[in-house]
């Protein structure tokens, strides 16, 4: 099983980070080459955030989506 790891020094980036592990520990856990850096972690970002949108009726998930992915770029 994977568990949540520190990616950065930015506290309030880290915070992000750490919801995504939350709400898609089993995701990460079959993703977890992909998520280093670079261009393989955006892809893996950009899958999870689509398959979100669905179902995120508060927006939450989709704007801390945006700020990892973005953080990211």
């Amino acid at each position: 099983m994977a568990r949540a790891i520190k990616i950065s020094n930015d506290s309030e980036f880290q915070e992000v980070y750490d919801i995504f592990f939350e709400y898609f520990e089993g995701f990460i856990d079959n993703h977890v080459e992909s998520l280093g850096i670079g261009s393989e972690a955006l892809f893996v970002l950009k899958k999870m955030k689509t398959h979100c949108e669905a179902v995120d009726e508060d927006h939450d998930i989709i704007a801390a989506f945006d700020k990892l992915i973005n953080n990211l770029s």
